[in-house]
């Protein structure tokens, strides 16, 4: 005898099944936006996409692109303005500051937009919708309009 034959003896879907997903599934899917909601709408740790730096650690990255805004923490979504093909450490980045710029400090170097997209950290989530999408497009908000009000 085959489990399929057995379901057919006993019925598939009959009043008990349909009272049982009545009782368990509907009172559990009103709480269904809240939880979707901290996973989907999760936006990891951000930086900016400089195609010269791809082959460098992420920690080095960050070092090298990301600038700090005014309560000291790393902006998320500026780079420094500078030519980055022939910077790979720190100590290459402070150089090609002395030599190639009038400025002495990385304080100093005027910042821009990320223009190339973003890397994020995948260290919580390897993606996320916010990640497919993007951090500045519009279609966050239509992500985060659809997730609240289904």
């Amino acid at each position: 005898m085959q489990f399929e034959d057995i379901l057919a003896q006993i019925g598939d879907e009959g009043p008990f099944q349909i009272w049982l997903m009545a009782l368990l599934l509907l009172p559990t899917s009103l709480f269904n936006p809240f939880y979707d909601s901290i996973i989907l709408m999760a936006t990891p740790d951000h930086w900016c996409r400089v195609s010269d730096l791809e082959k460098l650690p992420q920690s080095v990255q960050q070092q090298l692109i990301r600038p700090a805004n005014s309560s000291g923490k790393d902006a998320t979504c500026f780079r420094y303005d500078i030519n980055y093909q022939s910077i790979r450490s720190m100590t290459d980045l402070q150089s090609y500051l002395v030599s190639s710029t009038n400025y002495s400090t990385l304080g100093e170097v005027p910042v821009v937009r990320c223009s190339d997209g973003y890397l994020y950290d995948q260290s919580l989530y390897s993606e996320t919708p916010i990640s497919w999408v993007g951090v500045d497009s519009i279609a966050k908000f239509l992500l985060i309009f659809f997730c609240l009000f289904t």
